[in-house]
């Protein structure tokens, strides 16, 4: 408690303008001042952000022929699955629609040569590939993402940003030319790429701007939830790791043997996963 007080000064007149004021006498007299504390306040402390986080819950499990390598992986909105099969006896790439606890499948398209890399063209049931042995865009092209009418393409030491109809409108050039883009991924959360690399996952700005990097072991696929958290599996290590959206490490959310291609449909309901054997699951997300 803190008293405050006012200081007055009194001044008398010349003593020849006082008038005689009689005797004094001195009186005293019983009087309280009440005084009212100030209630003391507590500081509080902000309780920190919440991440929101994706729960996952197993819908389908199915098992392909064995030998099968499902490199690519899409989800449309419709529940439309698409798989590269990246074998070398076979140049296939199968659609089945979800019908939990199954696939029912649809159609098998052979195209001209083993596709590898798969993405979705946003608000529709369409999907572009990578056909690594390919010469149309250039040989090595393996990873692909699509935003709008424009798709990124990645190769040996770039990634090609190309319009709808093929032309190519801008090279990234990549810091480490000794390694081929095996997947790439077009985050909607703050328009970079994230891309991966035997070994690495790197974030970058369009204009090639490194913004983040991360060391992951042996190859496999990624992927990128609407909160900007990235999914990266670890085929060695047998599990899909989550980064946060400032790329800081923050769990595993399934081990699943040997997983490789990875995606989430572009709400982000439903989550695909392969593996190296044939193996194909499909998660519900929320």
């Amino acid at each position: 408690m803190t008293l405050s007080y006012k200081k007055r000064d009194l001044k008398f007149r010349n003593k020849g303008y006082i008038k005689n004021i009689g005797s004094i006498e001195e009186v005293s007299e019983i009087c309280c001042i009440q005084n009212s504390l100030v209630k003391p306040k507590q500081a509080q402390v902000q309780p920190a952000r919440v991440e929101s986080m994706l729960a996952f819950k197993l819908e389908i499990l199915e098992k392909f022929n064995h030998g099968k390598f499902i490199a690519g992986v899409a989800v449309t909105e419709d529940n439309s699955l698409f798989l590269c099969d990246f074998q070398k006896i076979r140049d296939n790439l199968y659609v089945f629609k979800i019908n939990p606890p199954n696939l029912t499948y649809r159609q098998t398209l052979s195209l001209p040569s083993a596709p590898y890399g798969l993405s979705v063209l946003t608000g529709t049931d369409k999907a572009i590939v990578t056909l690594p042995k390919s010469h149309l865009v250039g040989q090595k092209c393996y990873g692909i993402t699509t935003t709008g009418d424009y798709i990124a393409v990645g190769k040996t030491s770039e990634i090609k940003i190309l319009k709808s109809n093929g032309e190519c409108i801008r090279t990234i050039v990549i810091a480490d030319l000794s390694r081929y883009i095996s997947f790439l991924h077009y985050n909607h959360n703050d328009d970079s790429i994230i891309y991966r690399t035997l070994g690495m996952v790197n974030r970058i700005q369009l204009d090639g701007t490194l913004l983040y990097s991360y060391a992951v072991p042996g190859e496999g696929g990624i992927a990128v939830d609407k909160q900007g958290h990235v999914y990266m599996s670890k085929c060695f290590k047998s599990e899909i790791q989550r980064l946060l959206p400032d790329w800081r490490d923050h769990d595993v959310v399934m081990r699943i043997k040997t997983p490789f291609a990875v995606a989430f449909n572009e709400s982000c309901t439903k989550f695909a996963v392969t593996n190296i054997t044939g193996l194909v699951q499909i998660y519900s997300c929320k």
